[in-house]
């Protein structure tokens, strides 16, 4: 520091300026996980840097910027860890994910198949409004649906003459990926157009068929895309060419096979938003050609969490009834054996109420006090068949489940895997806000939620 002394300036070392050996250790990031195998917390920051050091910018303008920041495919509520657990757990029993990873690290929603890189900008049009989702292309998520069906008929096959019980991990649908992750493509679905880019803005995305050679990209070209006719499309570069939708792009990174992204991952997040999405605003705001791809992913993910059961008339049909008789014939025992204890409790009170007294009323009154005090025999067999009754509760909310629709079934899993809170509603001046399907039912459109379904 500095001061005047005698007109002259003086510099002087100061005295509260802490010393490093002084100073606390830096505390750990909220968002943090644990690697399995690691006796080290691993912050949130230093995934994402990791992250960014491999991957050629963001998702889908491979713009290597200071504000990419990192994006979650499955999001749970982030101040919950063991929801996330729970999330976590819950998509490998489903088989999307590798079992090779799951078995080596341990799989988590902090995982890279989980993250992408997403710029500042589009980061909240993505996770906070739901203005658009990425996609597998159309072709991909061809090879996808092929791979799910066939996988859920061998489980179906396997249920039906072994094993009733066979869980839907056992289907390992990244494993029977036959393609390389590395060729996989994907699209940008836009819902609500006028959103991702207003007023004619323009989005700038990173030729990849140019190359950089000495990391200082000389030689780099862009892309120049805005949104005409809800689609995101390229602008020609002759006046009278036509825009031409953008093509579907390859993920460019260096990430190892297992570090991918899920494609199962990007479909359950864009059907979540698009089921979101048609229950607020109906699917009016998009192309019919996304609209499309969205009903595409959606019938991926309604497969992917389909339930089995045994065919009728079948080995596992009877294998599993024969298993159901003998647990309801174990449960009827139990109960014979409490009705008996219960029956044998009630005559030995009655021996001890007609036995004989002390003379007098008063011992009488009080147990008779007693009695109704502590409810007597009939409250205590009330309790013992409620809680016999519990039993029977549980048997029914799981033949229940069998009768849930299979969209019902998908959209309690969506509200597992991403919570209870809505994308919120962007409000942008000079942007009219979007029609909500109630909007439309007060002005008389009263069908507008039945084709919102």
């Amino acid at each position: 520091m500095s001061k005047v002394v005698n007109g002259r300036v003086i510099t002087v070392p100061a005295c509260n300026i802490p010393k490093l050996h002084t100073l606390e250790p830096p505390a750990i990031l909220p968002g943090y996980v644990t690697q399995a195998g690691s006796r080290y917390q691993r912050s949130s920051a230093s995934i994402a840097e990791d992250m960014l050091s491999i991957d050629d910018g963001d998702f889908l303008t491979r713009r290597l910027t200071l504000a990419l920041e990192k994006g979650h495919l499955i999001n749970a509520v982030p101040n919950d860890k063991a929801m996330a657990t729970r999330v976590a757990e819950s998509l490998v029993d489903v088989g999307i994910v590798p079992m090779a990873l799951y078995n080596s690290e341990g799989f988590h929603l902090e995982h890279a198949s989980n993250l992408i890189c997403i710029a500042d900008g589009l980061h909240p049009l993505f996770d906070t409004y739901g203005v658009f989702a990425y996609l597998p292309s159309d072709a991909s998520m061809d090879a996808l649906l092929e791979i799910v069906k066939s996988r859920n008929e061998a489980l179906q096959h396997t249920i039906d003459t072994f094993d009733p019980w066979t869980s839907r991990r056992s289907r390992y649908l990244m494993e029977s990926i036959d393609l390389d992750l590395s060729t996989f493509t994907y699209e940008i679905a836009i819902l609500l157009p006028d959103y991702f880019l207003p007023f004619k803005q323009e989005l700038l995305i990173r030729d990849p068929t140019t190359q950089d050679v000495d990391l200082t990209m000389p030689n780099t070209s862009y892309i120049r895309t805005r949104v005409i006719d809800k689609e995101l499309r390229i602008i020609p570069t002759h006046p009278d060419t036509e825009p031409v939708i953008h093509p579907p792009f390859s993920h460019s990174t260096k990430r190892s096979d297992l570090d991918r992204v899920n494609p199962f991952f990007l479909c359950i997040n864009a059907s979540d938003k698009y089921g979101r999405h048609c229950l607020k605003y109906g699917s009016g705001t998009m192309s019919p050609r996304v609209d499309a791809l969205f009903q595409k992913a959606a019938l991926i993910v309604n497969l992917v969490y389909a339930v089995f059961e045994p065919a009728p008339n079948s080995f596992g049909a009877r294998r599993k009834a024969q298993v159901v008789e003998q647990k309801h014939e174990r449960k009827r025992q139990r109960d014979e054996e409490k009705e008996d204890s219960r029956a044998g409790g009630r005559q030995t009170r009655s021996r001890q109420e007609t036995g004989p007294t002390v003379e007098g009323s008063g011992s009488e009154a009080i147990e008779g006090g007693e009695s109704e005090a502590f409810g007597g025999g009939d409250s205590e067999r009330a309790m013992d068949d409620q809680r016999s009754d519990f039993g029977s509760d549980m048997d029914e909310t799981e033949e229940l489940k069998s009768w849930i629709a299979s969209k019902e079934r998908v959209r309690l899993h969506m509200l597992q895997l991403f919570g209870g809170k809505d994308y919120e509603t962007p409000h942008m001046p000079g942007v009219p806000d979007p029609p909500s399907v109630f909007d439309r039912i007060s002005t008389g459109d009263y069908n507008a939620y039945e084709r919102a379904q």
